[in-house]
């Protein structure tokens, strides 16, 4: 009679650990399309799984982390494109002052020369 027991009990234990409910069934899923488009957005940094994940899953818990990562994406890239623009004004800056300190200092020169020209004439007026 035991033996009985135990295997009705032993079947009953087993067959549980092999059946999911579906509410874990379908945690496991989104768990595991967030983790593939977390994947993809690692390898190629485009967000389309992460969009995809969330119209394929738009009340998940999960879905609120994958529009986390979507805004913050974005918002790096247009930040580094400010960055590439500043970058490039800054390189624009740079030879504008490299020609700026050419021109003061051929005005110098000039001003040097004027300077002695002046002294010149001034002794030639004595």
């Amino acid at each position: 009679m035991k033996i009985i027991y135990y295997m009705v009990m032993l079947s009953f234990v087993s067959s549980c650990t092999y059946i999911c409910p579906p509410d874990k069934q379908r945690l496991a899923s989104e768990q595991y399309s967030f983790k593939r488009a977390f994947d993809h957005f690692q390898e190629t940094n485009r967000i389309n799984e992460f969009q995809q994940f969330i119209i394929d899953y738009p009340d998940s818990d999960w879905a609120t982390r994958a529009i986390t990562i979507i805004l913050y994406s974005q918002e790096l890239d247009k930040r580094k494109a400010q960055v590439g623009s500043l970058r490039e004004v800054q390189g624009q800056q740079q030879e504008t002052l490299a020609e700026l300190k050419a021109m003061n200092k051929q005005l110098t020169l000039q001003l040097e020369q004027f300077k002695g020209l002046l002294i010149q004439m001034e002794k030639r007026q004595q």
